[in-house]
């Protein structure tokens, strides 16, 4: 079966090399911020003029490339200078990364804003009791994915995640079972939303790149989510069944504490309708 796709491969004129640039980045990206400890926003810099060293002959910057970039751009056609490859590949990726960023900065700035107010205002820990009023607390594991799989769509993932586990903590705490699937529910479906739904990052930078329709972005990567999200909750379940995990105690997080948010009445929090 698979000898006809090698001799397909073979006989064709398949280019690796754009497979091998992006392989090298990637690998470049992990070991930049994992090995050598440099800040992501830098090593993705470093990534974007990786590859276009990488890519080959890069176009000089004339009116003909006006179109790749917003109108603010000032493109010169008078100067004669020849630019070399390094110069070329760090302009290309400012001006890459300048452009990006001017079409989506507002709204990942907007949208950091509103995480930081539902998390300070107790908005996102009011959807998650009005949520487990709804479930019960048999199906807390439930009431978690649907709470990280919503909050992460205008809250970062990592805000998300410090502002639930706590939450998740205390739920094990009062039912002494299933921390384990809590953890694993929150997390998995926050990563799932915060990977797939604008306005994070990532998804509204290819929603800019492929020039879709915000709301239809949005709509497609909620829809998209669903059945990842289910299996999510699945795998955490026979994970939890499986692997008994005790709750351990972490520093600046006490079992007082957790009883202090489970127990922190209902008055003190928004209304739902405004969370």
């Amino acid at each position: 079966m698979s000898l006809p796709i090698l001799e397909f491969t073979a006989s064709s004129n398949i280019d690796t090399w754009p497979l091998i640039i992006l392989g090298v980045s990637v690998v470049w990206v992990v070991v930049g911020i994992t090995k050598l400890k440099l800040h992501p926003f830098l090593t993705l810099m470093l990534a974007a003029i990786l590859v276009g060293l990488m890519t080959g002959p890069l176009p000089e910057l004339t009116t003909e490339n006006k179109g790749l970039f917003h109108s603010r751009v000032q493109l010169d056609d008078t100067s004669g200078e020849a630019t070399s490859d390094l110069g070329k590949a760090v302009t290309w990726s400012l001006l890459g990364f300048g452009n990006t960023a001017g079409g989506i900065g507002l709204v990942v700035a907007l949208a950091a804003i509103i995480g930081t107010c539902m998390m300070g205002s107790g908005a996102a820990d009011r959807v998650v009791r009005s949520l487990m009023r709804v479930f019960g607390e048999k199906r807390a594991g439930i009431v978690l994915l649907l709470s990280g799989f919503l909050l992460s769509i205008p809250v970062f993932f990592d805000t998300v995640f410090f502002l639930l586990i706590p939450l998740a903590r205390a739920l094990a705490l009062r039912t002494g079972k299933s921390y384990t699937m809590y953890v694993m529910a929150m997390a998995g479906a926050g990563a799932i939303t915060h990977s797939m739904v604008p306005p994070t990052p990532g998804p509204l930078m290819i929603a800019d790149g492929l020039k879709l329709d915000l709301g239809y972005a949005m709509m497609a990567g909620l829809v998209a989510s669903i059945l990842p999200a289910f299996l999510v909750l699945k795998m955490a379940a026979w994970f939890d069944a499986k692997y008994q995990i005790p709750m351990r105690d972490v520093a600046g997080t006490s079992k007082e504490e957790l009883r202090k948010i489970v127990d922190k009445k209902d008055d003190e929090l928004p209304p739902l309708f405004f969370s």
